[in-house]
């Protein structure tokens, strides 16, 4: 069964509108648009409508069951239609989602900080799992995957880098400071290393 999606018109008072396009259900779009808008205070124009109007918005589905190869270029269509570019609240042109908008430095740091301590309820991560499961990566994905791996195991940390990082664990800022693994985990993590090729090759330390 393909995946579809909405497309969807949310308008304001004044009579200016804006369209976007979703799979998810509407009412869970309209949530992180409003999440956007009040919670990260992004600046965009349909963001400062909906701290300007709130509740006064009306929206609603226009077009719905679209496939996912569709919508793009239907999204693009029925924002040229409305105008919506120029004179309503569409920061981009449609399609992508990325046309023609750049999120300023201030709005990415605003974007980081409200993810900065984030954590998904038990229930989010459960569904998160049943969604992965049974996924299978395509063979060019695997291959890009692979290539990119391989990449990263020629490059190394400076020397420098290195030593910043040593310092940045050491004494109070380990995390293990003044703790100790009980008896059960140090079984726990015997157990799993059993058959394992030790980190250091198997060469002893010198007292």
């Amino acid at each position: 069964m393909k995946r579809t999606g909405i497309i969807y018109k949310v308008i304001s008072p004044s009579g200016k509108v804006y369209i976007g396009k979703t799979v998810m259900s509407l009412a869970n779009r309209k949530y992180y648009h409003i999440r956007s808008a009040t919670k990260l205070m992004i600046d965009t124009k349909f963001c400062r409508a909906i701290r300007k109007y709130g509740a006064e918005l009306v929206w609603e589905i226009i077009y719905d069951g679209i496939t996912c190869s569709e919508i793009n270029n239907l999204e693009i269509q029925i924002i040229s239609k409305y105008n919506s570019y120029k004179v309503g609240y569409n920061s981009t042109k449609g399609g992508d989602g990325t046309v023609g908008l750049y999120p300023s430095l201030e709005t990415r740091k605003k974007m980081s900080e409200a993810h900065k301590g984030f954590r998904h309820s038990d229930d989010a991560k459960r569904k998160i799992s049943v969604a992965n499961k049974n996924k299978h990566v395509g063979e060019e994905t695997r291959l890009k995957l692979s290539l990119a791996a391989k990449k990263r195991d020629k490059w190394t940390h400076s020397r420098e880098t290195k030593n910043k990082m040593s310092l940045s664990v050491r004494g109070r800022n380990n995390h293990m400071f003044g703790k100790h693994h009980s008896q059960e985990t140090k079984d726990r993590m015997s157990k799993s290393s059993k058959g394992q090729k030790a980190w250091n090759k198997g060469v002893l330390h010198t007292n």
